[in-house]
């Protein structure tokens, strides 16, 4: 028993030994790591790249989408929404009755409806459009010259909620696709474009509304609206639903079609989903 307390006393005492040689023994000290902070060229580059790319979405915003929606929504689009927007249009042919229509086109953008007026109106349309923004004008003329039944009557740079240069019950058709997302008083330009509608005309819209709030598109709509409405989009709102909007602005037949459309190069924006086509009747 004696062995054994002397043995254990001695592997104390050497443990301890190799203790306060270790502490004392500086290599054995870990290493700090060496931080390098970014000198003062590249903190104002971190910040001065996203403020340059901000300010310039914000200054030069209404030039750029008309690109975009020239050169990449509008080619995706007429892609996508070809079964749609021809299942939208047919009833303009009934409209017309054998002659010319009167069409009025608010947010009528780069023109590319004009493809279903020609299928539909064989005896062609005299068009007033209704555009807020300038920039979409030269893209918009670059379709009257491919589609020349489409007669230009009136071009107004203006917004739908004051549809005033135009007469009242003037119009047999107002077409508005993609425009009521970003419209500011969507009941007020609702009540314009009753105003003008002659009795029996009709109001043919495409629209991206909102999705179910509990869905996963529903709550990435609701987290990029601000930026997407703001700085990507031209004033487009996400969580809209245009279709009971229509419902409590008076018009009568308000017939109606949910749908989704899906690209891969679509994919960034697929919270834009669902879309709706609608038609209703003054």
């Amino acid at each position: 028993m004696g062995q054994l307390l002397s043995t254990c006393k001695n592997e104390i005492v050497d443990v301890t030994s190799a203790m306060k040689e270790a502490v004392c023994d500086r290599s054995l000290v870990p290493i700090r790591a060496k931080v390098t902070l970014p000198d003062d060229r590249t903190i104002i580059l971190y910040v001065a790249v996203p403020v340059a790319l901000l300010a310039t979405v914000l200054l030069f915003g209404k030039r750029i989408f008309p690109v975009l929606m020239n050169y990449y929504f509008a080619p995706l689009y007429a892609k996508g929404f070809a079964a749609e927007k021809r299942e939208l249009f047919a009833p303009l042919a009934e409209l017309a009755e054998g002659g010319r229509l009167a069409v009025l086109e608010v947010g009528a953008g780069t023109g590319a409806n004009f493809p279903y007026y020609e299928e539909f109106l064989p005896n062609g349309c005299d068009l007033i459009v209704v555009e807020p923004n300038d920039h979409m004008r030269p893209y918009l003329e670059a379709q009257l010259v491919k589609h020349p039944k489409v007669n230009l009557t009136k071009y107004i740079t203006g917004f739908c909620e004051d549809l005033s240069l135009i007469d009242s019950n003037s119009l047999s058709a107002v077409v508005v696709t993609l425009v009521f997302c970003s419209t500011y008083d969507t009941p007020k330009a609702l009540r314009e474009i009753k105003r003008v509608l002659a009795p029996g005309g009709k109001l043919f819209t495409l629209e991206h509304v909102a999705s179910d709030f509990c869905s996963i598109t529903g709550i990435t709509q609701r987290l990029f609206r601000l930026p997407f409405k703001y700085i990507l989009a031209d004033g487009c709102d996400l969580t809209r639903d245009t279709v009971a909007t229509i419902k409590t602005a008076g018009f009568t037949d308000v017939q109606h079609r949910p749908f989704y459309y899906y690209s891969p190069l679509l994919a960034p924006f697929a919270f834009i989903n669902p879309f709706v086509i609608a038609t209703a009747t003054k």
